[in-house]
């Protein structure tokens, strides 16, 4: 087994809020292995330790939840193409993203072992006219990378800062059913992230019976997690230290251009990752006309016609 180390801080969260126990850690990978081979959908999955050791952590060490967890995942990106395949970072329509900045994990947590904060900035995306599908693609994108990579998002959990600031209804009149329901049912049943708190900033009058709608199709626990702060961030400060934020939020840690740079070369630097992704998309990917119909699949029949509907949205 081939894991990273990780510090005692976040040792000590991973034991505690996890039930990690690295010695425990060879059987779960192992277990992981063996039943991804006896299902006939996903038997061309090859995932690294570190991977399978992300979503073991997002499912608390419980292999029942971790094999539905990994399950969804593939079978909804055979689903979604449109979010998971074409990802290349070099690509012009990813280009413009990355040089405005839009998905923005910062330097510092606001502790040593906790979650990680992430900005998304709604107004640049909507000022450079990128589809609605394009956001989530690189927000997918930045969630693989900082899984592989970053110990506090996988184990401590995320904190995501959404700027609203100028962002028209134009770009959210483009979360169609169809969308959101993709969207959510990743980001909610099967991405491992721990989502931890979402602060939604600068929000303009008009975006708020938007958002109502969009709380609606948030699970309870998402919907209690998501807080709404005005151009006045004295209240965010306290959960959001000035410290560890970008001069433009009113922080003392350098300023949005300079995480933009370090966050487009970084993704730039896993462009051979995700062209691999690309050119076996079938490998990576869930066969869902091969799925057991056996009870030993982990889907019922229900979900197997929900992710039947969504290749067809």
């Amino acid at each position: 087994m081939k894991g990273r180390s990780i510090s005692e801080g976040l040792k000590r969260v991973a034991a505690e809020e996890l039930n990690e126990d690295p010695k425990k850690i060879p059987f779960y990978i192992k277990a992981i292995r063996d039943w991804l081979q006896e299902q006939p959908h996903l038997r061309s999955i090859k995932a690294s330790d570190q991977w399978l050791i992300g979503f073991l952590r997002g499912s608390k060490y419980n292999l029942d939840k971790c094999k539905k967890k990994l399950d969804k995942y593939y079978t909804l990106k055979s689903a979604a193409p449109e979010f998971f395949k074409n990802r290349d970072p070099l690509d012009p329509s990813m280009q413009a993203m990355l040089k405005a900045g839009i998905f923005l994990p910062l330097r510092n947590c606001v502790t040593e072992d906790g979650p990680r904060p992430c900005l998304v900035r709604m107004s640049e995306q909507y000022k450079s006219k990128r589809p609605l599908s394009d956001l989530i693609k690189i927000s997918f994108m930045f969630a693989e990378l900082m899984l592989l990579e970053d110990d506090n998002f996988n184990i401590a959990g995320q904190i995501v800062l959404v700027d609203l600031s100028d962002t028209g209804l134009t770009l959210l009149t483009q979360f169609s059913p169809s969308v959101a329901r993709k969207t959510f049912l990743y980001a909610e049943r099967a991405l491992t992230v721990r989502m931890k708190s979402i602060y939604v900033l600068n929000m303009s009058r008009g975006l708020k019976a938007t958002l109502n709608v969009v709380k609606m199709l948030l699970g309870q626990k998402i919907r209690n997690r998501l807080q709404i702060y005005d151009e006045n961030y004295g209240k965010l400060y306290n959960y959001v230290p000035e410290s560890i934020l970008p001069a433009e939020y009113g922080g003392d840690m350098g300023d949005v251009q300079e995480l933009t740079d370090y966050w487009k070369t970084k993704m730039e630097s896993y462009r051979s990752w995700f062209l691999l992704q690309d050119e076996n998309f079938e490998r990576v990917t869930a066969n869902i006309n091969t799925r057991s119909p056996s009870p030993t699949a982990t889907e019922n029949n229900e979900e197997n016609r929900t992710f039947r509907r969504l290749e067809l949205d």
